[in-house]
C-alpha cells in the first residue's frame, strides 16, 4: 500500500510540473508555496533534532526528517520553475512591446500622439476591469 501511495504521489507531482493544470490551480499552489516551504523545512528540522528523534523515535524522526525537508525542496523547485516562467513571459512582453514602439516612433509625431492617448486610455480601461474580476 505504501508503494501505491508514493507512485500516485509521483504521478501527481509529475502531471503538476507538466502542465497539467490550469492557471488557476498554478496559482493557488503560488499562494501556498512558501508557507509548504517554511513548515516542511520546520518539519524536518525538529523531526531530525534529537528531541524529535526522542518523542518520535528514530524510525518515524529519520522519515519525518526525509519528507518534511522534501516538501521544502519541492516548494523551492516550484517557486524557482513560476519565477523563471515568469521571467521568460516578461522578456517576451517587452520584446513585443519594444518593437511596437519603434513602429510607432517611425510612423511620425501625430501618429505617435494618438496611440499614446489610445494606450493611456486601454490601461486605466484594463485597470478597472481587472478590480472588478477581483471584487
Amino acid at each position: 500500500m505504501k508503494r501505491f501511495g508514493i507512485i500516485w504521489g509521483l504521478v501527481c507531482l509529475a502531471a503538476m510540473f507538466a502542465g497539467g493544470c490550469s492557471e488557476a490551480q498554478r496559482e493557488r499552489v503560488d499562494r501556498w508555496a512558501p508557507t509548504a516551504g517554511q513548515v516542511g523545512q520546520a518539519a524536518g528540522d525538529f523531526a531530525g533534532s534529537e528531541t524529535g528523534e526522542t518523542l518520535l523515535g528514530p524510525d518515524v524522526s529519520f522519515w519525518g526528517s526525509i519528507g518534511g525537508l522534501s516538501v521544502a525542496a519541492l516548494a523551492a523547485i516550484w517557486q524557482t520553475m513560476r519565477k523563471r516562467e515568469a521571467v521568460e513571459d516578461l522578456g517576451e512582453a517587452m520584446t513585443t512591446l519594444s518593437a511596437v514602439t519603434k513602429a510607432v516612433t517611425a510612423s511620425g509625431p501625430g501618429h505617435a500622439e494618438a496611440v499614446k492617448n489610445l494606450v493611456t486610455v486601454d490601461a486605466a480601461g484594463a485597470a478597472l476591469i481587472e478590480k472588478a474580476k477581483r471584487a
